[in-house]
């Protein structure tokens, strides 16, 4: 008993005898538990079965996301959604008045509302409201979804308009090719803007994803090589370039989504 005591290295252990020890030890031994029978346990779980949450399919995802984000709109600002249509409607009289190459006006303007929104969209994160956001039953990255599902059909509506309104002055354009010039850098930059803006301020992601957009397609078109290129290039490889585009994007914002929010620290 000694060397037991000195084991547990506990001042309270009992003191009991080795025979006091080993009857204690035999009850445990003779204590048996009955096992349910194997239909009993597969009727327990089929019981429980109807309490097991169904995952949810892609379209009742999305229209719960939509849903959640009809919300969010009254508390986007109101000067967001002027400016957006304020740029598209410049852009249009401009590129009508100096008779600018409509695919170049789309391609160029396309994804700069959307970036823009970026701003709004973070702006719990960047108020440092996150981790209140995340105390609700909704997640903050769901909201941050949310409000990029809404902004961005709120940008794709603005944009399709516009293609419609250089398609109706009776310019030389295919409304198909003018959608997709659109399309595909509005899906590119905004997906890699994204990716910037959810690790470093948003504000600093879009006026610099902006900037360089701007920059970047304005050096581009000077070039005839590059014009002739993009311009002659199989609407096929713009389409393919669009649904590429979109796919990872879609994958990106699943796994944003479902990723926890870890060593949570407010911005100074």
């Amino acid at each position: 008993m000694k060397k037991t005591r000195e084991v547990f290295d506990d001042k309270e252990f009992l003191d009991m005898s080795n025979e006091e020890m080993e009857q204690f030890i035999n009850a445990f031994n003779d204590y048996t538990i009955e096992y349910p029978a194997q239909d009993e346990i597969e009727q327990c779980i089929e019981n429980l079965r109807v309490y097991v949450p169904k995952k949810k399919s892609l379209s009742e995802e999305f229209h719960k996301l939509l849903s959640r984000g009809q919300i969010e709109i009254s508390y986007i600002n109101k000067l967001y959604w002027i400016l957006s249509i304020l740029i598209f409607l410049i852009t249009f009289k401009l590129s009508i008045n100096m008779n600018v190459n409509p695919y170049k006006a789309v391609m160029l303007i396309g994804p700069i509302p959307l970036l823009l929104g970026f701003i709004e969209i973070f702006k719990g994160k960047e108020n440092n409201m996150l981790e209140l956001e995340l105390s609700f039953k909704i997640s903050g990255r769901e909201l941050i979804v949310s409000k990029i599902i809404i902004i961005g059909i709120f940008n794709v509506i603005l944009n399709t308009v516009m293609s419609l309104m250089f398609f109706k002055t009776g310019l030389d354009i295919q409304l198909l090719k003018v959608n997709i010039f659109w399309m595909v850098p509005f899906v590119w930059v905004n997906f890699i803007a994204f990716i910037i803006a959810k690790n470093i301020r948003s504000c600093y992601a879009s006026l610099g994803a902006i900037s360089f957009w701007i920059l970047f397609v304005s050096t581009l078109f000077k070039s005839k090589y590059f014009v002739e290129k993009i311009m002659y290039m199989d609407i096929g490889v713009y389409i393919a370039i669009a649904i590429v585009g979109i796919y990872l994007y879609y994958r990106t914002l699943k796994k944003y989504m479902k990723t926890e929010i870890k060593n949570f620290q407010y911005e100074e």
